[in-house]
């Protein structure tokens, strides 16, 4: 007899054994949608059996609470039932974890009770489908970053001026750390995931799934931009006050992975998300390291945080949500993995030949709106000479040849 026929002929209580324990969604995904047995199981067992996986998987846990609140949306139990409750107890409190939530927080440590078997069958496509998001959406930025070649000043004794007294400037030795990390692909994750929620929650208000919100939230909420339902400016604004921090709403990492993530969305074609629902994982799942738990949660990505402390302007960060590092897809990627190619040093310090890095990769539009801003004017003058410098030895190199 096939392997797959004694499988379906597991006795109820090994397979409940076999089912709680598997690893993450993914693997749940694949055997429910190869064993009738295991799928006629989960009809019965759904919720519990998700319940497990995601409190004993490496789903961070801002996750496990987006999936479930999901949940109660699709079952039609969702307990909020007016914007301001939404965005004081579940958008605004999903930022606000870098300290004790409140005592209002909706915050779901299990799924609805009951909760249809469409329901958590959904749920489980939902996650199929946004896991092939989150890897896709990675290999799509890792891609860019790649390609950047940014430059520093040579190491100490080997600097030189160029005619315009300006030190000129070496590429970077650039490492590559190997596939996203944990902590890279559960931003993505998050991101996509807190999409999903907004995404659900129209659509139920707008079929009648959900009918206890009055017409005029339905219709605000409609109209409303993921930064304001996810309320980042009013947090900026508590942080302001606590003086934790004085840069702009644009300097929380959240809101630039809400941006970078919706930025892929809108480029991805219809082809390319179907393909990527049926290609394989392509790199290993990763496994959280000691320390990774806290970095997901990070308020800010900790090399824009340093970088915006130590030299006191918020100009990098502003840059890093509204255009060319947000495109780069810098929020996403972790310390190592931007120290290996000279965009931070260890222990957060942030030198001469880290700013020149960051300004490197800037276009020349770029380059020139930061100089005007009347920052970084010598790092921006000493990129421009080097870029024209580089230019200038192509065209003698394409002359004599």
């Amino acid at each position: 007899m096939h392997s797959d026929g004694l499988f379906e002929n597991l006795p109820p209580e090994i397979l409940l054994d076999i089912v709680f324990r598997l690893p993450d969604l993914e693997s749940l995904d694949t055997l429910l949608r190869a064993s009738p047995n295991a799928w006629r199981f989960f009809a019965v067992h759904g919720a519990a059996v998700t319940d497990h996986i995601l409190n004993s998987g490496f789903l961070h846990s801002h996750i496990q609470v987006a999936i479930r609140i999901v949940a109660f949306i699709r079952q039609g139990c969702f307990p909020i039932t007016t914007l301001q409750d939404l965005l004081t107890q579940v958008t605004g409190e999903a930022i606000r974890h870098s300290f004790n939530p409140s005592e209002n927080a909706f915050s779901p440590t299990k799924f609805p009770s009951p909760t249809s078997p469409a329901v958590m069958r959904g749920i489980i496509v939902t996650a199929r489908r946004i896991k092939a998001s989150t890897l896709d959406c990675l290999q799509f930025y890792l891609y860019r970053f790649r390609q950047l070649r940014p430059y520093q000043r040579p190491e100490y004794g080997g600097e030189t001026l160029n005619k315009h007294g300006l030190p000129e400037l070496v590429q970077c030795v650039r490492r590559d750390i190997g596939p996203p990390t944990w902590v890279e692909e559960q931003r993505v994750c998050r991101a996509l995931w807190r999409i999903q929620l907004v995404e659900d929650l129209k659509k139920a208000l707008r079929k009648g799934v959900i009918t206890t919100w009055c017409r005029s939230d339905v219709a605000l909420l409609k109209n409303m931009q993921l930064a304001d339902i996810y309320c980042y400016k009013e947090v900026a604004a508590e942080f302001r006050e606590m003086q934790l921090h004085d840069a702009p709403i644009s300097d929380f990492t959240e809101q630039t992975m809400i941006s970078t993530v919706m930025e892929y969305l809108n480029e991805r074609s219809l082809a390319r998300f179907q393909a990527s629902l049926s290609r394989p994982r392509p790199w290993p799942a990763p496994q959280p390291e000691d320390g990774d738990w806290s970095a997901v949660a990070a308020q800010w990505a900790d090399e824009i945080q340093e970088f915006d402390h130590d030299l006191g302007y918020s100009h990098m960060a502003k840059k890093l949500t509204s255009g060319p590092y947000r495109r780069l897809g810098f929020g996403i990627w972790s310390s190592l993995r931007l120290r290996e190619y000279g965009f931070n040093k260890p222990r957060g310090l942030f030198t001469d030949d880290v700013i020149v890095a960051w300004i490197s990769v800037l276009g020349i539009e770029d380059v020139e709106i930061l100089r005007r801003s009347g920052r970084f004017i010598v790092y921006c003058d000493i990129v421009r000479a080097a870029r024209f410098d580089l230019l200038r030895r192509k065209i003698a190199k394409a002359v004599r040849h």
